[in-house]
């Protein structure tokens, strides 16, 4: 979907903070590695699935914040729609108030409801 709606595109660099299965630290130390590494770029992507995402908004918040901020973008993936607007929350409540966009796929719109009522704008990809 990412790639599909241009928000991937080949020059993109891709930071990827994912829990297969690892330990709580080992995610914590992989946002930390981002943190530490991620340049603040028109050409930046964050993608979290909802296993890390929960690790890190319980643990540390603050860096994931701050993370999320210095990407262009933020793509969630195999997270719930509940998880999905806490990320769209968290940016919105960011100083400076960034604007943000929910894209759904069309297939569940009664999920993508919760995240669609926490952004500021909606894009809609529906299959004909």
């Amino acid at each position: 979907m990412a790639v599909s709606c241009g928000l991937i595109t080949t020059g993109t660099t891709r930071y990827y903070l994912t829990d297969h299965g690892d330990e709580d630290d080992v995610v914590i130390e992989r946002l930390k590695q981002i943190q530490g590494t991620m340049e603040v770029g028109d050409n930046t992507v964050l993608i979290v699935d909802g296993e890390a995402l929960a690790v890190t908004l319980r643990e540390c918040p603050k860096i994931l914040s701050e993370v999320a901020m210095k990407a262009f973008r933020v793509v969630c993936v195999r997270m719930t729609p509940l998880q999905k607007a806490q990320v769209v929350r968290m940016v919105r409540e960011t100083p400076g108030s960034p604007t943000t966009a929910a894209v759904g796929d069309g297939k569940r719109l009664n999920s993508d409801l919760i995240i669609n009522l926490a952004s500021n704008s909606v894009i809609q990809v529906t299959h004909i």
